[in-house]
């Protein structure tokens, strides 16, 4: 299975629209719920403990609330289930601002479609990967990479058995012109 074009799309288009407020504030805790509500329908286990969301505390210098969103699927090979591929995207963007809202359609709606494919695609392929992949929507990207900073300093696993991290940002656009 591959991801959808069309799907990829409409991930982009919905996460970009005015709904989810250039994902600042309630958008990114709207954002959130959706990232969770997507992970449980593909029918992937939680990251954290059970949970699909990380909660990051408001921690100088960033002054607010924030979530990392995680899944996994496990791994089909015994021999290296316990080794990790993350596959990663940041989905807050600037929000609104002076009554502007900035829809982040490229940064970064386009990561989180291609994650949520990539989630889909591989989550519904008949051969499953033999290492086990975490899924990683990360919040706070724009306060200065808060997000992945906290999910390093609070891994759900131990990060020397990471054997691939592929984090995508800004692939809406060719830079090429």
């Amino acid at each position: 299975l591959q991801p959808e074009r069309a799907a990829l799309e409409r991930w982009v288009r919905l996460l970009a629209s005015p709904e989810f407020e250039g994902r600042r504030g309630e958008g990114a805790r709207k954002t959130a719920a959706l990232l969770a509500s997507e992970f449980r329908r593909l029918k992937l286990e939680p990251l954290f403990d059970g949970q699909y969301v990380q909660e990051i505390p408001p921690t100088p210098p960033v002054g607010e609330l924030g979530r990392n969103v995680g899944a996994v699927l496990r791994g089909s090979d015994p021999a290296l289930a316990d080794r990790w591929i993350i596959v990663s995207a940041h989905f807050d963007h600037l929000g609104v601002r002076d009554g502007v809202l900035y829809p982040g359609a490229d940064d970064n709606a386009s990561g989180i479609a291609m994650l949520l494919e990539t989630a889909r695609a591989l989550g519904e392929s008949p051969t499953k990967p033999r290492r086990s992949i975490a899924f990683v929507g990360f919040d706070l990207e724009e306060a200065g990479l808060y997000g992945s900073r906290y999910f390093v300093s609070k891994p759900p696993f131990d990060l020397d058995r990471v054997d691939l991290s592929l984090t995508a940002d800004m692939i809406g656009r060719s830079l090429g012109g």
